[in-house]
């Protein structure tokens, strides 16, 4: 496998890396400037693909990360016309999202040196299932693209994920994706609680901010009460006696 086989962990927004790597290679071709008597406008030549992008993409129907997603592969389109993007998402491409039949994908395509997706769903779950499969726990550095030697890789992101080891063992030494967003968690919180407080939790948007602010309205209304409610809890209680609940550890 020619390192065709681009990692795409928790996002399909690799393609912004993809469109700093490949525009050197296409884009908009420029308008003539030479004009024709008679003629006031000129039409945008645009050339026919010359080779295609398979891209196996993530996040389907999960609201407007699937939109991200499409907007990304749209506008990579247009800067690259000279590319052919084919973009699936996995239930179309194996019939389920599934961990374990994205790996046997991946390791079949390995074996078979027969690379049908440049652009791969890929995280480090998939990743393990992958060695499994292969028997190789360093398959990542053979037939992934190590996006440590992209310059753009290095400055957008930050110093932790090329210092910190913990980023490149999962993966088999390798960085092998853009970093988008961390750890997911479902918050949920206790309705009764949050009406006895006067609280108004937000549905969407909540910041940083607003979280601490439930929580110091809840240590005043200990204080004046008397009470020991606790604001959170990793799992639910048998006593709902809680304002927020960690339940979901990711929403993927």
């Amino acid at each position: 496998m020619h390192k065709r086989a681009v990692d795409y962990a928790s996002s399909v927004a690799i393609l912004v890396v993809c469109v700093i790597s490949f525009s050197g290679c296409g884009g908009a071709s420029k308008s003539d400037s030479r004009s024709e008597p008679g003629v006031t406008s000129a039409a945008l030549s645009v050339p026919e693909p010359q080779r295609r992008l398979n891209c196996m993409g993530h996040w389907e129907r999960e609201d407007l990360r699937e939109t991200f997603v499409r907007e990304i592969a749209s506008d990579f389109a247009f800067r690259n016309p000279d590319i052919d993007l084919n973009l699936k998402f996995c239930r179309e491409i194996m019939g389920e999202k599934d961990h374990c039949t994205t790996a046997r994908l991946i390791a079949q395509m390995i074996r078979e040196d027969r690379i049908e997706w440049d652009v791969i769903w890929l995280d480090d779950g998939i990743y393990f299932h992958v060695a499994k499969e292969l028997g190789d726990t360093h398959w990542g550095q053979k037939h992934l693209v190590d996006f440590e030697a992209i310059p753009e890789y290095v400055t957008e992101h930050k110093d932790f994920i090329l210092t910190d080891p913990k980023f490149r063992e999962k993966t088999g030494g390798v960085l092998v994706s853009p970093y988008l967003e961390g750890y997911v968690f479902a918050l949920w919180y206790n309705l009764d609680i949050a009406e006895m407080l006067g609280l108004n939790i937000k549905q969407r948007d909540m910041t940083m901010d607003d979280l601490l602010g439930y929580a110091r309205r809840l240590r005043e209304y200990n204080q004046a009460h008397g009470t020991q409610i606790d604001a959170f809890s990793v799992t639910a209680g048998v006593e709902e006696t809680y304002l927020a609940s960690n339940l979901v550890c990711s929403l993927n």
